[in-house]
Parts: C-alpha cells; sequence; structure tokens
C-alpha cells in the first residue's frame, strides 16, 4: 500500500474511532444522569418519615408543598396508588399523583369500616353511599338509607355509572378485592375519584387502625385522627402490659369447619397477633401464614382437643356448631362451655373492630384472664352457649 494511502486509512480509523468513543461516552453520561435522578427520587422517598408507624400498606409524608398519601397494593407486586394534596393552590402536582382535596365534600365508602373510622372524626355527614343497609350497625346511616339520603351499591363488582354519579360525591372508598374499581378512569374524568382501602389486609391490629389517618387527611381532621391513634396506641399498650402481668398464658384456638378443611388465623396474622398481646398461648403462632390456613380436621382435633378456650367458631349456638361439625362435643373448650364469638352482632364488630382494636383486646383478656384483672362486660364478644 502506498505511504500517502496508509496516513490516510489511519487518519480514517482514528476519526471512527473518536466517533464511537465521543458517542459511547454520551450514553455513559446520559445513563448516568438517569439513573442518578431515579437514586436521588428513591434516595428521597427513603428519608420521607411516614406519618404512620405500623400500617404495611398506608404510608403518608406531609412537607412544606402538602402531604403524599401512598397506597401499596398488598398482592401486587410495585403496584401502588398514589395521591397528593395541595398546601395551597401553588404547590405543584408531582409526577405520577392524583390530586385531592384536604376537605373532600362528600363520598361513597364501601365498607362498614369506612363508617366507623368516619364516625371518630364526627364525619358521617360526609357519607353519600353505601354498600347495603344490612351490613351496617351505624343507626344514624340506617336511618339516612332509609329516607333515601343515602344511596345503596351493593357490591363492588357491578357498579352503576349512573347512580354513582348522581351522588355527587368527590370520592369513592372501596375495599381493594379486585386491581381497580370498576370503570374507575371514566368516574375520574367525571369528577369521582376512586380510591382503593387495604386496611383490612393488616395484620397488626394498630396498622389496620392507622387508616383513619387517610379519612382525617381526606376530611381536613388530621389534628383529630392523630389524636385519636395516639391516645389508642397507649390504651392498647397497656392493655398489653395488664396481661403479661397476670403471668397466665391460657392456651387457644380459632376457626371452625367450613366443607373439608377447619380454616385457623395464621401465625402472622392480625387475630394471631391479638391473642399474642393478650398473652395467650396461640395453637399455630409459629405458622408463617398472614391469612387463614385450611388444616384438616383430624389434626386440628389431635393438636386442639385439649386447649381451654375456642374464639371464633362464627356460629351463635353450641347445636350450631354440632349440626355442623357433630365431633365438635369432643373438644375440651366445648365440653367447659369456653367457646367465644362476635358473631351475635356482627355489623357492630366488622364496623368498631379496626378502629377499636384496644375493644377486641380488652374482650380477649377478659375472657382468658378473667381472674387476674377487674371483671367488665365485654364490647364485642359473647359465649357461644346451648
Amino acid at each position: 500500500m502506498p505511504k500517502k494511502n496508509k496516513i490516510l486509512f489511519f487518519k480514517k480509523m482514528i476519526g471512527s474511532f473518536l466517533r464511537i468513543y465521543l458517542i459511547a461516552f454520551q450514553l455513559v453520561i446520559f445513563t448516568s444522569c438517569i439513573q442518578s435522578d431515579s437514586n436521588k427520587k428513591q434516595s428521597d422517598e427513603k428519608e420521607w418519615k411516614s406519618e404512620t408507624k405500623h400500617s404495611k400498606y398506608l404510608k403518608i409524608y406531609c412537607d412544606q408543598k402538602g402531604v403524599r398519601i401512598h397506597i401499596l397494593h398488598p398482592d401486587i407486586k410495585n403496584q401502588s396508588y398514589k395521591y397528593f394534596i395541595p398546601k395551597n393552590k401553588h404547590s405543584k402536582l408531582p409526577d405520577g399523583y392524583t390530586t385531592l382535596s384536604n376537605k373532600s365534600k362528600s363520598m361513597i365508602v364501601l365498607s362498614s369500616t369506612h363508617i366507623g373510622m368516619l364516625q371518630e372524626l364526627k364525619e358521617l355527614d360526609r357519607i353519600k353511599g353505601v354498600v347495603s343497609k344490612k351490613y351496617i350497625y351505624n343507626k344514624k346511616i340506617i336511618n339516612k338509607i332509609s329516607k333515601n339520603q343515602i344511596s345503596e351499591f351493593g357490591n363492588e363488582g357491578n357498579p352503576s355509572f349512573e347512580k354513582l354519579l348522581k351522588t355527587k360525591a368527590d370520592v369513592l372508598i372501596y375495599s381493594g378485592f379486585t386491581k381497580d374499581y370498576p370503570k374507575s378512569k371514566e368516574l375520574e374524568k367525571a369528577g369521582l375519584i376512586c380510591i382503593p382501602n387495604f386496611d383490612w389486609k393488616e395484620d397488626d391490629p394498630l396498622g389496620r387502625a392507622e387508616w383513619i389517618l387517610f379519612f382525617g387527611y381526606l376530611t381536613g381532621k388530621k389534628k383529630l385522627a392523630k389524636t385519636y391513634i395516639n391516645k389508642l396506641e397507649i390504651e392498647y399498650n397497656k392493655l398489653c402490659l395488664l396481661a403479661k402481668k397476670t403471668k397466665y398464658n391460657p392456651t387457644v384456638f380459632s376457626g371452625n369447619i367450613v366443607g373439608e378443611y377447619w380454616y385457623a388465623p395464621g401465625g402472622k396474622s392480625y387475630m394471631s397477633k391479638l391473642f399474642k398481646d393478650a398473652n395467650c398461648d396461640y395453637t399455630y403462632k409459629n405458622d408463617k401464614t398472614v391469612g387463614s390456613i385450611p388444616i384438616s380436621f383430624e389434626k386440628i382435633f389431635i393438636q386442639n382437643k385439649n386447649i381451654k378456650f375456642w374464639f371464633n367458631p362464627g356460629i351463635n349456638s353450641k347445636k350450631q356448631i354440632l349440626k355442623a361439625n357433630p365431633k365438635a362435643e369432643f373438644f375440651n373448650s366445648f365440653q367447659n362451655n369456653n367457646i367465644y364469638c362476635y358473631s351475635k352482632n356482627l355489623n357492630k364488630f366488622w364496623e368498631l373492630g379496626a378502629s377499636h382494636p384496644d375493644w377486641i383486646l380488652s374482650d380477649i383478656i377478659q375472657i382468658t384472664h378473667s381472674k387476674g384483672i377487674n371483671s367488665k362486660e365485654c364490647y364485642f364478644y359473647k359465649k357461644v352457649e346451648k
């Protein structure tokens, strides 16, 4: 190759190399910037301190711009719902958030636990829609339904679009049994924001109660909600200490047979945590399940035949228990009349229990530690007799 051609060839090679190098360098810088911004955003979120301490699925962050509410889906990884309540009209909406008013004028609530929480905040008048009167305990709400001042909507799976909008509610709170509320995007365009509530998925009694903070920020009653939670936490912890001081660890089991299996609360469940805090020895305390665990009756009988207390059979009488499961009469708890349940007034339990875990805990302590503490009437639980 002539010398002149060699020089031209090397010049082209060097030029091509420099162009490739510059392109690669720019890509590295660009990628680093994106990662830096992403890492900074994640770092900022980690540094935020949530107003909730016990809840797994509700996070509330406050700063000078406003309030950020993060609702995490318990069953869908990386699925979250983000809402922003601006401090004033100049507060900019963060990316990925839906704007909420700090004083929603009216709402549709599709779980009775929501009614119980709004009752504690003295905000029942905001309710314009519920699931059904037959699931409600509050007399004021029942009366308003009877006067057609509050609408009934039935289950979450088949809502009436027109009926929902007719209430002129600002927000709809649903239980999140599905990924999204049906027609939620269309409803939002029409002015009705649908928000999931996963309080029923919380395995910590105080974590479930903390959802009252969500309603506090939504109704402009954040101070009242915070005061309520602080007092509740103090009372709950007092009861835990009271149970421990008795130095008595009574044995308990829970659930009943449904079909071929007995369904008992898992060792990491809401009910298991209450038994633990009541200083009770729950049969399946070492199980790692958050929900219910299906167990054969043979295994249940072997493990619980001599257990002293049987909780939550979901039936109001011993006669009904025997009808469902004749072998239940061989349990020590059945023979000694130590069966207890909240089923005498289900609506009261489901409506008020979430915001009053201290009442549930108090009942369990009263039942299992009756000799070690001052006796008083239970809030929810009754003995299953006859």
